[in-house]
């Protein structure tokens, strides 16, 4: 995202619109500084994306629908004595084009909220709140989210301290469920990474363990309509992101690292392991005199039916950026269900996304 310029717009713009009007006062001109610099420590930042939806099943009627896929508004601040704050709103539909309404795809929530110690002698920090935490990088080019992050993305109240040096970095998180019940601490975790961006060449490595994957947003979505308790299950994660020139690839794997009990996440009559890895390489390049990105992915699922994942997805995407804060894709996902011996359908699915993006 980029950083907001409509406020310093209307500031800049706010003396000249003035003086067409009258020779400003002292007095005024002075509130006016005063109003920039009390706003200096504020920062809005923001993303709308709009899609519209082809989804083409292997047996049924074609679908289609057009929507807000997503809407953020990002509000940080930069206090004294090395203290930040940081909110962000989401609004997302996740069934646009889809033949039916599902129950939950409409969302509107404070996503994130925290606040965090950044000492001014040491490279570490300290951040408390309602936070993603570091388990799973994510990264991606194309227009759909990864399904390591469908699988591991985990938002809760935690705790997370950390320390960079030199490319390197570690942090330790814990953090409590929202609506489990268990009160107090339910989960511990920790990420370590490197990183070295270079003009030509950058490599970013990264590596996280938590305590309980089960509190994953998708996990506890299943759960949720389970009402099963479950222990504890680990998981980890692991990702590598290679860039050289315009030529950019990423790999990461995410997963629990035993079974689920079967009467909490099933697969084919026991205990899920679930699991999901992707590759997808990416190139930059000028296409009529404006950035645009090139991008294929390929991605599998293990034993993660019951979340309602596919066992593979292909992908291609091609983004174009129009201008500073606008951007088009069109990306083109065929996805494959589980076989039909372990309850899957075995068949195939495609989905066609276009996608207008605006950035503040």
């Amino acid at each position: 995202m980029q950083k907001t310029r409509g406020a310093g717009v209307i500031l800049a713009l706010l003396p000249f619109f003035v003086s067409a009007q009258q020779s400003p006062t002292p007095g005024l001109a002075n509130q006016i500084g005063e109003l920039e610099a009390d706003r200096s420590w504020l920062r809005v930042t923001g993303q709308m994306d709009i899609e519209a939806v082809l989804m083409r099943p292997h047996v049924g009627e074609n679908s289609r629908g057009i929507g807000i896929a997503e809407a953020i508004v990002d509000v940080a601040g930069d206090f004294s004595q090395g203290i930040s704050a940081q909110l962000q709103l989401l609004a997302e539909d996740t069934d646009i084009g889809a033949p039916e309404n599902l129950p939950g795809a409409e969302d509107f929530r404070l996503e994130v909220a925290t606040l965090t110690y950044t000492p001014a002698t040491a490279p570490c920090y300290a951040t408390a709140g309602r936070d993603f935490l570091p388990f799973g990088r994510f990264h991606t080019n194309l227009v759909s989210d990864p399904l390591t992050l469908e699988l591991g993305e985990t938002i809760e109240f935690s705790w997370n301290v950390g320390y960079s040096w030199n490319g390197w970095s570690f942090s330790a998180f814990g953090f409590n469920g929202d609506d489990d019940g268990k009160g107090g601490l339910a989960g511990y975790g920790a990420a370590f990474g490197y990183s070295n961006e270079g003009e030509r060449t950058g490599i970013e490595l990264n590596l996280a363990y938590t305590s309980d994957l089960g509190y994953s947003e998708n996990l506890l979505a299943h759960l949720a309509t389970t009402g099963a308790q479950w222990e504890a299950t680990p998981g980890w994660t692991a990702s590598a992101m290679l860039r050289t020139g315009r030529a950019s690839l990423i790999l990461e794997y995410l997963g629990s690292l035993e079974h689920f009990e079967p009467q909490v996440l099933e697969f084919a009559g026991r205990g899920a392991r679930p699991t999901s890895w992707m590759v997808e390489a990416a190139y930059g390049f000028t296409l009529s005199g404006r950035d645009a990105t090139a991008a294929v992915g390929y991605q599998v699922t293990g034993q993660s039916l019951a979340l309602q994942l596919p066992n593979r997805r292909w992908l291609a995407a091609l983004r174009v950026h129009l201008a500073d804060p606008v951007a088009v894709a069109i990306e083109l996902a065929r996805d494959r269900d589980y076989a039909e011996r372990v309850g899957g359908s075995g068949a195939d699915f495609t989905l066609v996304t276009a996608q207008f993006s605006l950035f503040f």
